[in-house]
């Protein structure tokens, strides 16, 4: 699935994801305009995972002249690197405001061992920091909080340098639901990865989401 139909199913499940609009290049500005600069801008493919690293995320865009900038620049960096894709529609988000911590949340369908659930410190670093732990549904609430509590990066969850106190419930929670989608039998979810994850006070924030389907 693309990050839109992705978020979608987040949503539907409440999930809380950014203010998202599909649009095409011709009405790109338009649908900026619904949502109010500052914007994320953000190529729209199935096959376009790792956004990041091939110029296919433009974040913090706060007019009209810098979308058009930014908009052409990310079509000519997708055709030399994508020659095949054929990407025709951006999603055009709502920019959120700076997170206490970033996580990253995956799970997986193993054949064996059944939903394996890996939780870390997400963003751009997820690669650089390697700081996650890796579990196996069912989960209860105490085992996921031992594990978040686990991580290097749950200092930032608990008012580290006098940063505010995360509601670590709000995490508990998002995972749980996660847990419901893998085990829904209609939507058939192998995988899933929200990466990051933008953990405020009171709320989280699915700022990207890749969901793969079928065996």
């Amino acid at each position: 699935l693309n990050e839109y139909d992705a978020k979608k199913i987040l949503s539907s499940k409440n999930l809380p994801i950014p203010v998202s609009i599909i649009c095409s290049v011709e009405n790109i500005i338009k649908k900026s305009k619904e949502i109010g600069f500052p914007v994320v801008l953000k190529a729209l493919h199935k096959d376009l995972i790792h956004k990041t690293e091939y110029g296919a995320v433009k974040i913090d865009i706060k007019n009209e002249i810098q979308l058009k900038v930014e908009l052409d620049n990310m079509k000519s960096n997708l055709e030399e690197n994508f020659p095949k894709l054929n990407i025709n529609n951006f999603l055009i988000e709502r920019m959120e405001p700076e997170p206490i911590c970033e996580l990253v949340i995956g799970m997986k369908r193993d054949k064996v061992f059944g939903i394996v659930v890996t939780i870390g410190a997400g963003g751009i670093f997820v690669d650089l920091f390697k700081d996650f732990k890796i579990m196996l549904a069912p989960l209860t609430q105490k085992e996921i909080i031992n594990q978040l509590m686990s991580l290097k990066i749950s200092q930032m969850l608990t008012g580290y340098r006098g940063s505010k106190v995360v509601k670590i419930n709000n995490i508990v929670q998002f995972i749980n639901t996660l847990l419901l989608l893998m085990d829904d039998t209609e939507l058939k979810i192998a995988e899933i990865e929200i990466n990051p994850l933008f953990v405020y006070e009171n709320q989280v924030k699915a700022i990207d989401a890749v969901i793969a389907v079928g065996n």
